[in-house]
């Protein structure tokens, strides 16, 4: 398990969290950019595709794992609701937490189609939700 510096995307997540640390674990098995985890102990962690951030770069890979970050901060692992709620908060979370680079990043990607899926939305909603939650 490899542990990463907290990017500038999650410097509230870290700021609510001093004391816990997220460990970010890279796993190219991964099919997907990023996603929440529970280890063992019981303690969340990010695991994410570095092939595939380095194919989309660090600024959306940067949302991404903003967008994960939110999912544990909004108590995502824990939290029973819908999947198209809890994205959808992660999304508005991340769009309002992430730099500027990073949700500029995330709304061409979703504009261009990317990022799409039943449980998310399709790209077109969700870059919507980035400006409507980055006002």
């Amino acid at each position: 398990m490899i542990k990463f510096s907290i990017s500038l995307a999650a410097g509230l997540f870290l700021a609510l969290h001093a004391s816990a640390q997220v460990p970010e674990i890279a796993n190219p098995q991964l099919n997907d950019i990023a996603m929440v985890t529970v280890l063992p102990n019981g303690q969340p962690a990010i695991v994410y595709n570095p092939i595939i951030c380095q194919q989309i770069g660090a600024a959306l890979c940067g949302f991404y794992r903003a967008h994960e970050y939110c999912h544990i901060s909004l108590g995502h692992t824990v939290r029973q609701i819908w999947p198209q709620q809890r994205e959808l908060e992660a999304d508005c979370c991340a769009a309002r937490n992430a730099s500027q680079v990073e949700a500029t990043a995330a709304y061409q990607w979703f504009m261009s189609g990317g990022g799409s899926s039943p449980v998310h939305g399709f790209g077109q909603q969700r870059a919507a939700r980035i400006l409507a939650c980055r006002r």
